[in-house]
């Protein structure tokens, strides 16, 4: 029927903007009248692109901090890496902020294997230091750990380059997304009348 070809055109949609699972989700919710839980799925996905989007341009700006403060070519290496007293020291914070951010998983320094203590490599100093300045920025712990996956890359600029690129992706995933909501619609609307009529 109508009906029929109309549920196809608006599935092939709704799987462009929500993915088959969700979408024959979407479907089910709908073929058993149950608008709302429909609705509260469609909702969702929108909300995790707004999610993301904000994630990304709050890591941009993140960035951008860290770029303004960035040296290249500064070397802090020691053979076999600083101890945390000398982190510390370098970075103008307590042992104990160095040992919390380890805690969350923004810092992973090395045990030595005779002493145990936790040796910084040239990278998880540069890395305190990041957590440092964003820190003082204002920054959450969540902004910061997408800072440092993105730097773990390479420079700002090239996270700042991938960032950018994400940011394209969800607009265009946002646009299928809307397509998708429209598309939703109309065969909600349309089955709405059909069932009516029956």
């Amino acid at each position: 029927t109508h009906l029929h070809l109309h549920a196809i055109e608006a599935s092939r949609e709704m799987i462009s903007g929500y993915g088959w699972l969700n979408a024959l989700r979407i479907m089910q919710a709908v073929h058993q009248g149950d608008l709302d839980a429909a609705c509260a799925m469609v909702d969702a996905r929108h909300a995790g692109l707004d999610r993301a989007r904000r994630e990304v341009d709050e890591t941009a700006r993140a960035l951008r901090e860290v770029a303004a403060h960035w040296e290249p070519g500064a070397r802090v290496r020691r053979r076999r890496g600083l101890r945390i007293g000398e982190v510390a020291r370098r970075t103008g914070v307590r042992v104990s902020a160095l040992r919390f951010w380890e805690q969350r998983g923004l810092l992973r320094p090395t045990r030595d294997e005779e002493s145990g203590y936790r040796l910084y490599d040239d990278r998880e100093v540069r890395n305190a230091q990041v957590v440092v300045l964003l820190r003082r920025a204002g920054y959450g712990f969540e902004a910061i750990r997408s800072v440092l996956d993105e730097l773990a890359g390479g420079s700002p600029e090239l996270a700042l380059e991938a960032l950018e690129r994400r940011r394209r992706d969800l607009a265009q995933a946002s646009r299928r997304c809307s397509a998708a909501t429209s598309a939703f619609w109309e065969y909600a609307r349309a089955r709405e009348r059909y069932t009516r009529r029956s």
